[in-house]
């Protein structure tokens, strides 16, 4: 990703947030337009009944003010409510609630699910992403299975 698209996406990310500043947002929301986000992400879906599943790994394919595209192996239901932790470009990370508007199938074993920015939902917080010695649960993900 060039830096200029980096910088826009950093930008989004701090606007789906709620980092940057509102009067900002209502002019960005205006523009609905898809920068390149070319990034690992994590994510959380919580179910109806409380159900919370283990952070997952997606591919960015590009976000706007309103949203975010990932590529992934697994359908993710529309309507499904949670939480990304999106990269910014110098390392950073921002905490966003999200809802699956749409999935589909893409071929070759992949999927792409929209999803539209939302507040977080109650009970999630960028700990939920953690283990105990304060790193991703994503990055070590045999740790602690007895392999």
């Amino acid at each position: 990703m060039d830096s200029s698209a980096a910088d826009n996406a950093d930008r989004l990310i701090d606007i789906a947030a709620g980092v940057k500043a509102s009067k900002s947002a209502v002019e960005e929301r205006r523009s609905r337009d898809r920068v390149p986000y070319d990034a690992t992400v994590a994510l959380i879906l919580l179910g109806p009944d409380g159900y919370r599943s283990d952070p997952m790994l997606l591919r960015a394919k590009d976000i706007s003010v309103g949203g975010i595209s990932v590529i992934s192996r697994n359908m993710i239901h529309v309507g499904a409510a949670g939480a990304i932790q999106l990269v910014k470009s110098d390392g950073r990370a921002a905490l966003v609630g999200v809802e699956v508007r749409h999935c589909r199938y893409t071929g070759r074993m992949t999927h792409e699910t929209g999803m539209r920015f939302t507040p977080i939902p109650e009970g999630l917080a960028p700990c939920d992403f953690l283990d105990r010695q304060g790193r991703m649960k994503i990055l070590i993900p045999d740790e602690g299975k007895g392999r």
